[in-house]
Parts: structure tokens; C-alpha cells; sequence
């Protein structure tokens, strides 16, 4: 709802912003549903919920980064997407299949495209500032990890993520 975004007035939200999130509707169209489980006043019940797929929060993620308010963010946006690539074959097997459901979708397509723009100037372009910070965040979180080997890391697993990306491009 274009209303609700922006900047809030009220004193209670002073400060609080919103961006855009281009391609919402991939996170809508192309989700799976998870059953968890839950713990209700009758027993013990199994709740299904739907979530975004791996691939679109990955379009997604890719597409919306760059216009995140101030570096910290963005480049913690990054290091998600990195981390999802880091996650093991079976995670990033189930991103490739899901792009490549994304891709058939022509209307969802122009999405993977934005993605790639954007992740593209992270690695090789206007944003490319980010990766060190990406990398620092990364390097705070596993000890013992040099600050070239966590930068090497992270556009690694960003080039893969964008080379999955231009695989399912129209």
C-alpha cells in the first residue's frame, strides 16, 4: 500500500522508514508452505504457514539491498545472501530449482534481471564499498577468519549466487 511508506510522523514511530520492495509479488507467487509444530491449551497441534521460497527471498534480497537506508544494512543484506549460498548443496540446489521456476514465470522474470543488476554493482560496480563490510561482519562472527580470507569469501559466494541468477535470466 503506497499510504505506508515513507517517512512516519508519529511521535511514537519519529525515524521510522520504509522502502519499497520491488518484486513483493515474487515472494508472494512463489512460496512453499512449512507445518510447524505448536503448543496450544488443547495439546500439541501442527500449524501449516506459508513462507517465501529460497529463491525469491534470494531475488528478492538481491533486488532490494542497495536501496536499504545506510551501509551497515546493505552490506548485512549481503552477508545473507552470502550465507545462503554457504549454506550447503542442499540449499543452493533448492534456490537453482527455484529460480528456475521464477524464470518461467515472464512477469516474474523482469525480477531476476533487477537482481542481477544490482548484485552486479556490488561485486563490480558503485557498490562494491559494501564487500569489506560484508566481510567484517562475517570475520566478527567466526573467529579466527582473516579479514582477506572473509572478502574472499563472501564475493565467492556472491558471484555464485549471480551466476545462478544469469543462468535463469530470460
Amino acid at each position: 500500500d503506497p499510504a505506508l511508506l515513507g517517512r512516519a510522523d508519529g511521535p511514537e514511530q519519529r525515524g521510522l522508514g520504509a522502502i519499497s520492495l520491488e518484486g513483493l509479488g515474487v515472494l508472494r507467487r512463489f512460496r512453499q508452505q512449512l507445518t510447524i509444530p505448536v503448543v496450544t491449551s488443547r495439546g500439541a497441534a501442527r500449524l501449516g504457514i506459508w513462507v517465501p521460497s529460497l529463491g525469491a527471498y534470494a531475488v528478492s534480497k538481491a533486488s532490494t539491498f542497495g536501496r536499504r537506508g545506510g551501509d551497515p544494512k546493505r552490506a548485512k543484506d549481503l552477508l545473507y545472501l552470502h550465507d545462503l549460498m554457504e549454506a550447503g548443496p542442499e540449499v543452493v540446489n533448492r534456490i537453482e530449482s527455484d529460480l528456475a521456476e521464477i524464470g518461467r514465470d515472464l512477469s516474474a522474470a523482469p525480477h531476476i534481471r533487477y537482481a542481477i543488476n544490482a548484485l552486479s554493482l556490488a561485486l563490480d560496480g558503485g557498490l562494491r564499498r559494501l564487500l569489506p563490510q560484508a566481510a567484517e561482519m562475517l570475520a566478527e562472527r567466526e573467529p579466527g577468519l582473516t579479514m582477506h580470507r572473509a572478502e574472499a569469501d563472501v564475493e565467492g559466494h556472491l558471484s555464485d549466487l549471480l551466476q545462478l541468477l544469469q543462468e535463469h535470466a530470460d
